[in-house]
């Protein structure tokens, strides 16, 4: 299974994963419990080092709450599964309009010739009907 590296869950922290990296890694937080154990405790820490280092004017730093990434990747994966199903009906929607079409021939109208003479129907390709 693949994991978010610890790399990604702090750049994730602190908003700078790219849009796509962004989505699987939430993605993947909402499935994986050892994933929200690291974030919480990478946020945790990175917190701490950044209070740490700041000077007393500055104003405290805080990370997003974790449960907020969790509930991002759902809706996002919501969306995703929205979107696929849509594809996939839509995909059979036309197959089946492309096999029908295909099993039946081209319905046309049969227009007389001259008054009194058998029809000819425009599909059919003979010296008579032209």
């Amino acid at each position: 299974m693949f994991h978010t590296t610890d790399q990604d869950i702090l750049l994730l922290a602190h908003g700078e994963l790219t849009i796509w990296r962004r989505i699987m890694a939430q993605t993947h937080f909402a499935i994986c419990p050892r994933c929200q154990s690291r974030f919480a405790k990478l946020v945790g820490v990175s917190q701490l080092l950044a209070n740490a280092v700041r000077d007393g004017d500055l104003p405290r730093w805080s990370l997003p709450d974790p449960r907020e990434a969790v509930r991002t990747a759902r809706i996002a994966s919501a969306w995703a599964i929205m979107a696929l199903v849509l594809l996939v009906a839509t995909t059979i929607t036309l197959t089946k309009g492309i096999i029908i079409l295909s099993q039946h021939p081209t319905h046309s109208i049969a227009v007389p010739r001259q008054p009194g003479s058998i029809p000819c129907r425009p599909d059919l390709h003979s010296d008579e009907c032209q």
